[in-house]
């Protein structure tokens, strides 16, 4: 069977220094990331199966939704599966880039970033970075937060390219606009609930089953920020509405209802899922964080036996 797993950064590898896992397998080194990752232990557990990995990094779940839609084009598999992220990421295009297919193990193959399609297209850089300009914030967030801030572009808070400087500048406003109004915004909420509909409805006719990462429509504390206060209410008004009216679908695809942050979070309490299973700022976790994400996969029987076909 060929199965297609879609997913964010967490789908590759373990997501811990993607950009380094990005270039290393433009380069044939291919040994980590065949062994690393929940789409790896699926691939071993499995192996009378083949998986691509669709992961969309540096993106959200639109670029999820994209990438599913481009699998679905494909008419070559047998079976999907898609793993949603955080709600509140902005993905700018900015290089232009090509995409191609890597084997990574004898049953695995990655579509990425062809890293030479838009190496120094704007500046000559020698550090691992990623054709589009994202960042992950909450709305109207004003204080450093672990998961949040700006991906592995051209620039990053601490280092520019000389001759950048302005664009640098420039993006940063840029960002300032999203994160303060459009993240804070009716439109971007609807947005939102727009992808996981399209994720959810693609799951009526087709063999998809989905998971999230982080609660889809996110949680009423990411909105703690919003000012003033009648600006988040009404926000908060709109956001618990959707939230139960793609509550109330009949999700026959889910996997797990409750997403993997929130089951570490239970299993294992807040602070430990932390300290011993969170690799990174960006929340990433280790390799047995990972086998344990698989086996709370397995544990939906119906998902098994799909697998086992």
């Amino acid at each position: 069977m060929e199965i297609a797993i879609i997913g964010c950064s967490h789908s590759l590898n373990t997501g811990v220094d993607l950009d380094k896992t990005l270039y290393n397998i433009n380069n044939g080194m291919v040994a980590e990331t065949a062994n690393n990752g929940y789409g790896a232990i699926l691939a071993n557990r499995f192996p009378k199966h083949n998986f691509t990995l669709f992961p969309a990094i540096g993106g959200g779940n639109k670029e999820i939704l994209q990438s599913l839609t481009f699998a679905i084009e494909q008419k070559k598999y047998d079976m999907y599966i898609v793993q949603t992220t955080s709600w509140f990421r902005y993905v700018l295009g900015v290089l232009n880039y090509t995409k191609k297919y890597f084997d990574i193990s004898k049953n695995v193959k990655a579509y990425i970033f062809d890293t030479n399609s838009y190496d120094n297209q704007r500046c000559k850089i020698d550090v691992p970075h990623y054709p589009n300009f994202y960042y992950s914030f909450l709305p109207c967030q004003n204080t450093p937060i672990k998961g949040t801030g700006w991906g592995k572009f051209l620039f990053e808070d601490d280092r520019c390219p000389e001759g950048l400087e302005n664009m640098q500048e420039l993006y940063e406003n840029i960002t300032k606009v999203i994160v303060y109004d459009h993240f804070a915004s009716s439109l971007f909420l609807d947005e939102n609930y727009m992808i996981f509909n399209i994720i959810h409805l693609l799951s009526q006719n087709n063999n998809i089953w989905y998971f999230y990462w982080d609660p889809p429509l996110g949680e009423e504390s990411n909105f703690k920020f919003v000012v003033p206060e009648q600006r988040k209410k009404a926000l908060l008004i709109q956001y618990k509405k959707l939230v139960n009216n793609f509550k109330n679908k009949n999700h026959s695809k889910l996997i797990q209802e409750k997403s993997i942050s929130s089951y570490f979070k239970e299993k294992f309490g807040e602070k430990k899922f932390i300290v011993d299973f969170i690799k990174d700022a960006g929340t990433h976790i280790s390799q047995e964080g990972h086998n344990i994400v698989v086996d709370y996969l397995l544990e939906n029987k119906k998902f098994k036996e799909q697998l086992w076909i």
